[in-house]
């Protein structure tokens, strides 16, 4: 026997601890080697929740004690359950606008976040109580109004999502885990009651049928709801079989255990006798004592029947009874009234053993007591499918409720990390205005989040599974956009006006506020900038005549503007430029380059008709022979340059 094959399953109930351990076979059978069962010496356990983890982990230790000197091993680690009653799902809603073009996937992304946030949020009102996200479902997608099953690559101007968020508390895994870790074992997984107990009782054949499963233990009746392949829905009713028990006490005078014993025997004989708190012998019709603790029964039917109908949105095709409390005389029958179905259609229910993988299963766990420790048996051997699983985070422990296609998306979000830290943000644009037109510089754009997978490159939607490593670092954001006086210069190299039809090119400065600013002036939001030709009226001409421009007389002080047409009287001439002036002849038209001791072929770049985004890529020609942008001109010269 191979102790690596051997799962030990603990189902820690309100009244007993069933314990068993099993070997799985080279072929994937389970065969049962030694199970054993103790009650609470006391009531240490209320509705399905530990009180007292002191006395609930010297109740697991015995059971661990025996079956360890009977099989001759160490156990060292354990399978268990939560009760479904710790469960908690809340339905949220969440819409956004579509900003333009396709539905992407950090929009699902997003708007699926948006909506885990608001269901997170309306849990917090739930009393002091602290809870952890551990899954959730999509219930739909909606496209402007319409359902859809998946939103990404779509196109409309709204889109919307609606789902269920499943939370459990975090005293309900920590005070399973101190009752381990007590009795000196680890956790080996973790499922909720109502899925062990339908991976024992409804085979794979049957689970697309729309089937309720309600756990009837001592303190809670635990509901699940099957439908479409999976458990969709749980709830709880804090109702079971204590109750019975303790109507049976007042009924008849008797205290706990022998009221427990009563219970016990009412499927079994047909007269029961006792004795009452005074010492007195009391034999009484099985009959008689059922009908005395109908009424009993009858609620906790009605309230089992109301919280089914409300979690499944109606009567489903069938119901499963299962745990101890599943054998109270009556409750079957009362049940299917209460919902409609035919008495048949509401069955107490053991393990079904048609598509199961147990060899055999000991007479004392066939019956409904034993459905929910062979479903953990089973979860466990299914490396947790329909349970919990762990994976980590950055080495963070993540216990997440495991569904099909579970990938590193889901992960993060569970987990908390927003859309921000995923897909980072574009740096801030800057906005200014230029000769009163209005310019915008877009930020940096994004480094978006590395993610690995078991050391490998992965992305949102690569599958994790149980045990899987995810390495997560987060996206860096774009820096905010700049710009300088100099980087604008950089774009207006001239300011090219026309003087009696010729055009020339000025040097370009910028102002603000009718203040020259430096290169180094970092522009910023809003700036109200001007940029404009270095030379005045009064520097660049010697006036004796009339100036026109754009066909009005302007002072010495004017400064031109790109695109400026300028007329010049007889008597106004260039008294410094026009030594230094040379005319070029570009792409077979005629070009007048002044204000410069000096020229190169860059300085004929804001003539051209059109200029590319990319200047690297033209092809220049001086003189017939190739050339490049800071090749010196001379008056006369002839350029061809080819976009």
């Amino acid at each position: 026997m191979d102790e690596k094959n051997i799962i030990f399953a603990l189902d820690i109930g309100t009244r007993t601890v069933i314990g068993v351990v099993a070997e799985v076979l080279e072929d994937g059978k389970i065969k049962i080697l030694k199970e054993t069962m103790r009650e609470h010496n006391e009531r240490s356990m209320l509705d399905g929740q530990i009180h007292d983890i002191a006395k609930v982990a010297g109740v697991v230790t015995e059971i661990k004690e025996e079956l360890e000197k009977e099989l001759g091993i160490k156990l060292t680690k354990a399978a268990i359950a939560a009760a479904g009653r710790a469960l908690y799902t809340a339905t949220a809603y969440a819409e956004k606008e579509i900003a333009g073009g396709e539905v992407s996937a950090r929009q699902v992304f997003e708007l699926e976040s948006q909506a885990l946030e608001a269901a997170t949020e309306a849990l917090s009102n739930q009393g002091d109580v602290r809870y952890e996200l551990v899954g959730y479902s999509i219930i739909n997608y909606y496209l402007d109004g319409y359902p859809f099953k998946a939103l990404e690559g779509h196109r409309g101007k709204k889109m919307s999502v609606e789902l269920v968020a499943t939370f459990l508390p975090e005293t309900v895994t920590a005070s399973l885990q101190a009752v381990l870790i007590r009795s000196g074992l680890e956790p080996l997984s973790l499922t909720l009651e109502p899925i062990a107990a339908i991976a024992a009782t409804v085979p794979e054949s049957l689970r697309l049928l729309n089937i309720a499963l309600v756990d009837i233990g001592a303190g809670t009746s635990d509901i699940a709801i099957a439908r479409d392949g999976a458990a969709v829905a749980y709830g709880m009713v804090p109702e079971a079989g204590d109750e019975v028990t303790e109507e049976i006490m007042r009924q008849f005078l008797v205290d706990f255990p022998d009221a427990e014993n009563i219970k016990k025997q009412l499927a079994l004989n047909k007269e029961i006798a006792f004795y009452d708190i005074l010492g007195q012998e009391v034999k009484l019709p099985a009959e008689e004592i059922i009908s005395r603790i109908e009424p009993t029964v009858e609620r906790i039917a009605g309230k089992i029947a109301e919280e089914i109908k409300r979690l499944n949105g109606g009567t489903p095709k069938a119901v499963f009874l299962v745990g101890g409390g599943a054998k109270t005389p009556g409750l079957a029958k009362k049940l299917s009234e209460l919902l409609g179905l035919d008495v048949s259609r509401v069955a107490v229910k053991g393990c079904d053993l048609r598509e199961q993988k147990f060899l055999t299963v000991p007479e004392r766990l066939k019956g409904p007591e034993g459905v929910t420790v062979l479903g953990i048996l089973l979860t466990a051997l299914k490396k947790y499918d329909h349970g919990f699983i762990t994976v980590f985070l950055n080495g963070r422990e993540v216990r997440l409720l495991h569904r099909q296609n579970l990938n590193v998306g889901e992960v993060l979000k569970l987990s908390g990390v927003t859309p921000a830290e995923i897909f980072g943000q574009e740096g801030k644009s800057l906005m200014f205005y230029l000769n009163g037109k209005r310019r915008e510089v877009k930020g940096e754009l994004p480094r978006v989040c590395e993610i690995y997978v078991n050391g490998q490159t992965a992305s949102l939607k690569t599958a994790v599974g149980a045990g899987d490593s995810i390495k997560f670092v987060p996206a860096r954001d774009g820096g905010d956009a700049k710009l300088t006086v100099k980087d604008l210069l950089n774009e207006y190299r001239s300011i090219v006006i026309k003087v009696n039809g010729e055009e020339i090119a000025l040097n370009p400065l910028v102002t603000l506020n009718n203040e020259v600013l430096a290169d180094d002036y970092l522009i910023k939001e809003g700036d109200n900038l001007i940029i404009c030709s270095r030379e005045t009226v009064g520097t660049l001409f010697a006036q004796t005549g009339k100036i026109l421009v754009n066909g009005r007389e302007v002072d010495l002080e004017y400064r031109f503007f790109p695109g400026d047409e300028v007329v010049l009287g007889e008597e106004v001439f260039f008294p410094n430029n026009d030594s230094l002036a040379i005319k070029i002849t570009l792409n077979g038209r005629t070009v007048k380059l002044g204000g410069k001791s000096s020229y190169i072929l860059a300085d004929v770049l804001p003539y051209l008709e059109e200029i590319p985004p990319k200047v690297s890529s033209l092809k220049i020609f001086l003189n017939d022979r190739e050339a490049g942008f800071t090749d010196e001109l001379k008056d006369g010269d002839v350029i061809q340059i080819l976009l």
